[in-house]
Parts: C-alpha cells; structure tokens; sequence
C-alpha cells in the first residue's frame, strides 16, 4: 500500500478535527409576542453541510385553544414536527425518518403555526446537528 500522506510530529496537518456538534435552541413566548393565525417563525439558521441528528420541543405552559405547530425548512415544512399539539404540556422528539437530513445550502427551521392564533403559550425548540470540521 502507498503512503498518501506523511505527518510530522508537532506540525498541523490542516483542519481535520471531525465532526463537531452544535446544540442550539430558543424559546417562543406567545404569552409575550403572540403568534398570528397561521404565521410562520423562523427558529434557527442552518448552514450547508449540517446533518441534523436530533430535534425537540417542549411545551413549557400550553396554548389555552386549538393550536399546533409544523416545524420544517424551506423544502419540507415538517421535516422534524407534523402537527404537533401546543395545548400538551412536554416534550416531543422529532420525526425520527428526517433525523440525519444533511442540508446541502444554507436554510432556516422554520415552525409554522394553526390557523388560530396563539397568546399563552411559550415553547422551547432545540436543534442538535453536526458540522464535518476537516480540512478539505
């Protein structure tokens, strides 16, 4: 077998550190903001090359009516929830078939709510992805 690449002891040989994860999340607060019939809230920025490996909310105080929530992307408006019930106290793990989605440009995760507005809940949506950090 040939040797391709050579390292030397105590010099860099690039960028190569792997895959490093990122664990970001943010809290809606209709109860604060409030949140239109049917509107769309842009959660997180994702950048190319970002293999989600895991996605969850948590109701934190419910919606006092009829409401739920998709959370998506620009190409799947639920890549991660499909109509999931605000006016339910705790957690949902996302769709566990769209776990490990690599994102090929850059895009947002977007949670787009029901048709009745919202004015009571506050929920807490957290992405977890991974970054391939190596040198190309």
């Amino acid at each position: 077998m040939a040797i391709t690449t050579t390292y030397t002891l105590n010099t860099s040989a690039g960028k190569n550190t792997g895959n490093l994860p990122y664990c970001r999340s943010v809290r809606v607060d209709a109860a604060t903001t409030g949140i239109a019939s049917a509107e769309v809230v842009e959660l997180f920025k994702i950048p190319q090359g970002a293999q989600v490996i895991a996605f969850f909310s948590n109701v934190v105080t419910i919606e006092d009516s009829a409401s739920t929530v998709l959370v998506g992307d620009g190409v799947d408006p639920n890549r991660y929830l499909n109509l999931t019930d605000m006016a339910v106290a705790g957690s949902t793990a996302g769709i566990a078939a769209n776990l490990g989605y690599v994102y090929t440009a850059d895009d947002t995760i977007d949670a787009t709510f029901s048709a009745a507005a919202a004015d009571t809940l506050v929920v807490d949506f957290t992405v977890v992805y991974v970054m391939n950090e190596n040198a190309d």
